[in-house]
């Protein structure tokens, strides 16, 4: 046997989505709790995960909505599609700026897969960096 079958043969080798693994965590714990006030907190700790999740996705559609001017058609296509092309004189003072004013992006996976729908909003014709600062002032 090699060293990492040793060492690794009890872990389930199942495959999470980066953004996912803090729930797929918590919900690990929540099965192996000793005792009530355990499985209490843990299960307190999920709720505030999905909570968290709701925060994000409604402050991203309240951040589109904003700097697309509450245009129905393009915000429900920067919410929908997933798009390579990147506008990075917008997108990257956008993203650093969402980190900073609204959510650190460094303590939230799941807002990092939220980022395409900055992505799409920098892509629109003459979008202003400033229109999208003042968008995430407003939802933030």
């Amino acid at each position: 046997q090699s060293a990492r079958n040793i060492y690794y043969e009890h872990i389930e080798s199942e495959a999470v989505p980066s953004h996912d693994v803090e729930i797929y965590v918590l919900n690990h714990k929540i099965s192996k709790a000793r005792t009530e006030q355990e499985k209490t907190n843990l299960t307190v700790q999920l709720q505030q995960e999905f909570k968290d999740r709701d925060t994000i996705t409604t402050q991203m559609k309240h951040i589109v909505a904003f700097a697309l001017n509450h245009d129905h058609r393009e915000v429900a296509y920067a919410l929908a599609t997933r798009t390579e092309e990147i506008n990075f004189d917008c997108y990257e003072p956008v993203v650093r700026y969402y980190s900073e004013h609204c959510r650190r992006l460094s303590q939230s996976p799941f807002a990092l897969r939220m980022l395409y729908a900055l992505q799409n909003v920098c892509n629109v014709e003459n979008m202003l960096v400033e229109t999208i600062t003042s968008a995430i002032d407003k939802a933030c």
